[in-house]
């Protein structure tokens, strides 16, 4: 009898570890995800749901800690996110996606009268990906999304409500920004959001709030559809226009956050990484309106 037990025993763990050696590794199954949409275009999953694993989700998962991964993971997020920015459509999917999830989202709220919206998180998941398509189709959608201000809270509460527990979701433009800024695209209107001290947010409307980050991207994509500026991405020293790479840089006037009664120079200054100080741009301002003046009334008195 013991010897039976003993043999059950060693089949029992002849069969562990011949399961954990056929067990698919992480990067392994990733590897495998990438050469079957490779070999399989049509029929490639960008994003899962649950159980199946999407391009797009390893590009997500592995592009968010580069840092800390090894070569053999870096190796991998550079092959899925060559695999899915060579698909038509890879940040209109996202965008199509983003207003899915919201228009869901709103008419739950308006079945229970819920006041804010629970689409964060998916939303979240999105940009993310988006952040890590450096292409000229993530920039025009992120672009056309800078007048998007559908927002998640339907409180109409605005910033001197909010507590750092009790503060809405932003709306699609404000997320839309901060995207574009974590690109490190060339000539960008900031480095960093503008962080706004508390006694000043609490002076503002939300839409004051929020467009004090949002409108120097609206200006900065208003000349590159304009086609009076291209852009380069984090790395790469090809130029881009909208419609793709082009021969020679295009650089408009450098763009500033605008200046408001209620954002500090200091805010603006951290925002851009540079030392512009409004009251020293309004003094030179000044000096050559004033010499100007002058000059215009000596050759009337001539």
């Amino acid at each position: 009898m013991n010897k039976f037990v003993i043999l059950l025993t060693v089949i029992s763990k002849l069969l562990t570890v011949i399961s954990l050696c056929q067990e698919e590794t992480t990067i392994g199954k990733y590897r495998r995800i990438i050469q079957d949409a490779q070999k399989n275009p049509e029929k490639i999953i960008i994003e899962g749901d649950g159980i199946d694993v999407g391009i797009g989700d390893i590009v997500r998962r592995l592009g968010r800690r580069q840092e800390s991964n090894g070569p053999e993971e870096n190796e991998i997020f550079r092959e899925a996110q060559a695999t899915l920015l060579s698909i038509p459509g890879h940040a209109e999917y996202y965008a199509s996606r983003m207003s899915e999830i919201y228009e869901k989202s709103l008419a739950e709220a308006e079945r229970y009268n819920r006041s804010h919206l629970s689409v964060g998180h998916e939303w979240r998941f999105c940009l993310y990906t988006m952040s890590y398509l450096p292409s000229p189709e993530t920039v025009r959608v992120l672009g056309d999304m800078l007048d998007d201000m559908r927002s998640m809270d339907r409180s109409g509460s605005q910033p001197k409500d909010w507590t750092p527990n009790n503060q809405p979701w932003p709306p699609a433009a404000w997320h839309a920004a901060n995207t574009l800024t974590s690109m490190g695209l060339s000539g960008a209107p900031m480095k960093r959001f503008m962080s706004i001290p508390h006694e000043e947010k609490i002076r503002m409307t939300a839409e004051e709030f929020y467009n004090a980050n949002i409108e120097p991207w609206r200006l900065w994509y208003a000349q590159v559809k304009a086609g009076t500026r291209t852009f380069r991405f984090k790395d790469d020293p090809q130029e881009y226009n909208l419609d793709g790479p082009v021969g020679r840089a295009i650089e408009s006037m450098g763009i500033r956050p605008v200046k408001s009664l209620t954002v500090s120079n200091a805010a603006v200054e951290k925002a851009t990484g540079s030392g512009f100080s409004w009251p020293i741009l309004l003094a030179a301002m000044a000096v050559c309106g004033t010499g100007a003046w002058l000059a215009l009334r000596g050759k009337r008195s001539e």
